[in-house]
C-alpha cells in the first residue's frame, strides 16, 4: 500500500465518486539517445622533421538530418511503427513538450488528404509508413496527448522508396506550421491538410523561429545552432540543450485567430487588476531571454526536479504492497507536503481514481508519464514564484472498487501545484514539493464550447451553430477530514469574476434544495441571492461568442438572446484576444453560516477562450444516428444516443438527453463505461431517467441529446437538436 499522509484511515463512509476531472499522473522519461555528435579530427604529427596540426572539423551537432534509410531505423521501438505494413516509405521522428510523448496518437496527413496513424513509444519516437506512389508532399504531423493537446508540424520535402523523412514534433514545430498556415485554418489543432502548407514560408519560419531562441540554445550548452532546425534536427527530449529551452516555454493558442504563441514559462503568470494575463511572448524580435532558461542550476521547478519525482512515485506504485520509509514519507518533506490540499481534499482523495483500492490503497502497476510543467505563479505575499503548475498523464491497468471496479485499462491527465521551499533537504524534486492549491472549494473554471447541430429544416429559430466561453463548475460537497466523507459545503451562492464575465460578475445558485446540489447559473448582475434561493437553469456556462456552423458567420442578435443569465449581450460583444490561457478569476464563496463574509479564492485557466468562429473548425463526433431518437413523439423511459467517432474529437465522457414537454425540461446524463480507457470503442448508450422517464413532446416542443467530453484543458459538447 502507497502512504500518502498520516492518520488517513479507509472509512464505509467514503463514496466512489467520479471526479468532474479526473486524476493524473506521470512516467518516468527515457533519455532519447543523441544520434548527432560533434565530431572532429584527431592532431595529426608530420612525418621527417616538422610538426603540425591539421584543422579541426567542428560538425553542428544540430544540423538537419537528411532522409533516413527506413531499414536504418532500429532504435525506434516496436510500438512506435504504425502506418501502412506495406509502406515503402515513411516519416520519422520524436514528439515531445519538454518530455518525450510516451504512447500518444500520431497521424501524418499529406496534400491530397491521405492519412497514416500510429503511436509514439516509450521515448517518444515513432516512424509512420506509406507509399511514396500514393503519399505527395507537403506533409503535416500531429500528436495528440491523452488530455487531448494537440501539437503539429509540417515538411516539404518529398518522399522516396526506401527512405524515411525527419519531422519532429513539438511546442517549436508548431509555432512553425502556425506561421505557414493561412490565416482562415484558425490554428494548428483545426482541420487542415498538405495543401493548406504555404512551402515559400517555410524557411523564413524556421529563421524567425531560431532568432527567438539561439540566446536560449546557448544558453542552454550548444553554441553552435546555426543550423538548428527544430524539424529536421536530431536532439534528446531530456531536459539539457534543445529540450531545456522547449522547457522554457508555454505553448498556447491566440484566443481570436488559433494561431500558437509560445510565452517564457519562467517570465511567471503576470496578471492585471482585472485577471487578464499580461504575456511575455517569445518571438524573433522579443526573444527568450537568457535569465528564463530552466538550465539545472535554476531554482525553478525544471526537468531533473519533476523526473526525479516522477520516477520516485513510480516506484512507489509499480507494486501492490510497498511499505518502505521512503514511500510513506510520514513527515511530508521528500515527495507529499503534509500541508497538500487540492480543492478542499488531501491527497488520497484528490488521487481518488488511482487511489481507488478498497482501503484507499494505490492500483499497483499504474504509471505517470508525460509531465509538462504548465505556468509559474507567486502566491499571495511570497516575493518570487513559488508555485509551479504541471500536467501528467497516469495510465491504470484497471481501477479499484471506489472508482467503479473498470476491468481494462484507462488513461487520463491530472493537474497538479508543486510549492517551491529552499529549506528542503530531502526533497524528490530538489526545492519543490507537491503541494495542491489550497483552495478550501472544489471548484474551477475551462473554457467551454458548445457545437449544436439542427436537424429540423424547417426550424424558424435556433441555426445549426457553434457558442464558446466559460463554464464554472463549483462543487456543493467538500471532504471532512475528520471522517473522511464528503458532506454539504454549506454555500448558497458563488459569484464569479474575471476576464470575459460581466464586471458586477456572474452568480451561481444551487438547484435543490436538499442537496445544494448541481450549482448552476442564477443571474449575470451579480446580486447574491437571500439564502434557499434557487436556480432554474441547466447551464452552468456564461456564452461569449456565437457562430453558424458550416459558415463560421457570426451568430446573428436574433438568434442569440443577450437577456438570458447565462449569455452576453451578443454573439460579438466580448473581447475575445484578451482571453488568455492562464487569465486568473474569482471566486466568491458565500456560506449559509456566514452570508455576510464571503470566501475569496482565485484559480487560472489552463487554456484560451477561442472564439465560435475558430471553433467550428474543430473536428466533431457525428450525431447522425442519434436523428430518430429526438422526432416529436410519445413520451420514453429511455433515450438511446448514438454517434460515429470523428478522428481528433474530443474524447467523449458522457451522453444526454433534453426533452421538453407541456412542462419543464427534463434532462439527464450518464457516463460512458468506456471513457477513459485507451481506445474507446462505444458508438452508442440508453440514457434513463428513472421512473419519471422522459417526457411526450409536439413538433412545437425542443428535444436535445449530446456528448460531453474534454479536451486541451477544454469542455466540449456535441448537440443533436430538434426545435420548432
Amino acid at each position: 500500500m502507497l502512504s500518502i499522509r498520516k492518520n488517513s484511515p479507509p472509512s464505509a463512509a467514503i463514496r466512489p465518486t467520479q471526479p468532474d476531472a479526473p486524476d493524473g499522473a506521470l512516467s518516468a522519461r527515457s533519455s532519447l539517445p543523441h544520434l548527432v555528435a560533434a565530431v572532429s579530427l584527431a592532431l595529426l604529427s608530420a612525418c621527417g622533421g616538422g610538426g603540425g596540426t591539421a584543422p579541426v572539423a567542428v560538425v553542428d551537432p544540430l544540423a538537419p538530418v537528411a532522409s533516413t534509410n527506413i531499414a536504418d531505423l532500429s532504435g525506434i521501438g516496436a510500438d512506435g511503427v504504425g502506418g501502412d505494413s506495406g509502406g515503402d516509405s515513411g516519416a520519422d521522428g520524436a514528439a515531445g513538450d519538454g518530455a518525450p510523448l510516451k504512447g500518444a496518437e500520431v497521424t501524418l496527413v499529406d496534400s491530397k488528404g491521405n492519412e497514416v496513424k500510429g503511436k509514439t513509444d516509450a521515448n517518444g519516437r515513432f516512424l509512420l509508413k506509406f507509399k511514396s506512389t500514393v503519399f505527395t508532399a507537403p506533409f503535416v504531423a500531429r500528436v495528440s496527448d491523452a488530455g487531448g493537446n494537440v501539437l503539429a508540424s509540417v515538411t516539404d520535402e518529398v518522399a522516396v522508396t526506401g527512405k524515411s523523412i525527419k519531422i519532429n514534433i513539438n511546442p517549436l514545430t508548431d509555432k512553425i506550421t502556425s506561421d505557414v498556415i493561412p490565416v482562415g485554418v484558425a490554428g494548428t489543432d483545426k482541420v487542415f491538410n498538405g495543401s493548406s502548407v504555404d512551402g515559400a514560408k517555410l524557411a523564413a519560419a524556421k529563421a524567425n523561429l531560431l532568432a527567438s531562441v539561439k540566446d536560449a540554445l546557448a544558453t542552454a550548452g550548444i553554441a553552435e545552432s546555426g543550423k538548428f532546425d527544430p524539424i529536421k534536427s536530431v536532439y534528446a527530449y531530456d531536459g539539457t540543450g534543445v529540450d531545456a529551452v522547449i522547457e522554457s516555454i508555454s505553448h498556447s493558442r491566440d484566443p481570436a485567430t488559433g494561431a500558437t504563441q509560445l510565452r517564457a514559462k519562467l517570465a511567471g503568470t503576470a496578471n492585471a487588476a482585472d485577471g487578464t494575463l499580461i504575456p511575455t511572448l517569445v518571438t524573433a524580435g522579443t526573444p527568450l531571454a537568457s535569465s528564463q532558461v530552466a538550465i539545472a542550476s535554476s531554482q525553478a521547478l525544471t526537468f531533473g526536479k519533476i523526473n526525479a519525482w516522477m520516477n520516485h512515485m513510480n516506484s512507489c506504485i509499480a507494486v501492490a504492497s510497498l511499505n518502505t520509509a521512503d514511500c510513506q514519507d510520514n513527515d511530508g518533506s521528500r515527495f507529499i507536503s503534509n500541508s497538500f490540499k487540492n480543492n478542499g481534499k488531501d491527497f488520497t482523495f484528490d488521487f481518488s481514481t488511482l487511489l481507488s483500492e478498497s482501503d484507499r490503497s494505490h492500483v499497483a502497476g499504474s504509471v505517470f508519464k508525460n509531465p509538462a510543467i504548465l505556468a509559474f505563479f507567486r502566491s499571495s505575499g511570497a516575493t518570487f514564484d513559488d508555485r509551479a503548475v504541471v500536467e501528467f498523464t497516469i495510465t491504470q491497468p484497471r481501477t479499484g472498487p471506489l472508482a467503479g471496479t473498470r476491468t481494462t485499462p484507462i488513461e487520463y491527465t491530472k493537474v497538479m501545484v508543486f510549492k517551491r521551499d529552499d529549506s528542503l533537504t530531502q526533497a524528490k524534486a530538489g526545492n519543490w514539493i507537491a503541494f495542491g492549491n489550497q483552495r478550501n472549494y472544489d471548484w474551477g473554471v475551462e473554457a467551454n464550447y458548445l457545437a449544436q447541430t439542427q436537424i429540423n429544416p424547417n426550424a424558424t429559430n435556433f441555426p445549426s451553430q457553434m457558442r464558446s466561453g466559460l463554464r464554472m463548475n463549483f462543487n456543493s460537497t467538500v471532504l471532512n477530514t475528520a471522517t473522511n466523507a464528503f458532506v454539504s459545503a454549506g454555500v448558497f451562492a458563488v459569484r464569479m469574476k474575471g476576464p470575459g464575465l460581466p464586471a458586477t460578475g456572474i452568480v451561481l445558485a444551487p438547484t435543490s434544495t436538499a442537496t445544494l446540489a448541481t450549482f448552476t447559473v442564477l443571474n449575470k448582475t451579480g446580486v447574491i441571492p437571500s439564502p434557499g434561493t434557487l436556480s432554474t437553469l441547466v447551464q452552468r456556462d456564461f456564452r461569449m461568442s456565437g457562430a453558424i456552423l458550416g459558415t463560421a458567420a457570426p451568430l446573428p442578435t436574433a438568434d442569440w438572446n443577450g437577456t438570458r443569465a447565462f449569455e452576453a449581450a451578443t454573439s460579438t460583444e466580448t473581447n475575445m484576444a484578451a482571453l488568455q490561457a492562464y487569465n486568473r478569476y474569482t471566486a466568491e464563496i458565500y456560506r449559509t453560516a456566514d452570508p455576510a463574509n464571503p470566501v475569496v479564492e482565485t484559480t487560472l485557466i489552463l487554456a484560451p477562450i477561442q472564439t465560435a468562429a475558430s471553433m467550428a473548425k474543430i473536428p466533431r463526433h457525428d450525431l447522425t444516428p442519434s436523428t430518430s431518437a429526438i422526432a416529436a413523439g410519445a413520451s420514453v423511459t429511455s433515450v438511446t444516443v448514438a454517434w460515429a467517432r470523428v478522428t481528433g474529437a474530443a474524447p467523449i465522457e458522457a451522453a444526454f438527453a433534453l426533452f421538453f414537454g407541456s412542462g419543464p425540461g427534463v434532462t439527464n446524463s450518464i457516463n460512458l463505461p468506456d471513457n477513459f480507457t485507451f481506445a474507446p470503442t462505444s458508438t452508442s448508450i440508453a440514457v434513463t431517467n428513472g421512473a419519471t422517464g422522459f417526457p411526450a413532446s409536439s413538433a412545437t416542443q425542443t428535444r436535445e441529446v449530446g456528448l460531453f467530453g474534454r479536451s486541451a484543458r477544454s469542455a466540449f459538447s456535441t448537440n443533436l437538436i430538434r426545435t420548432n
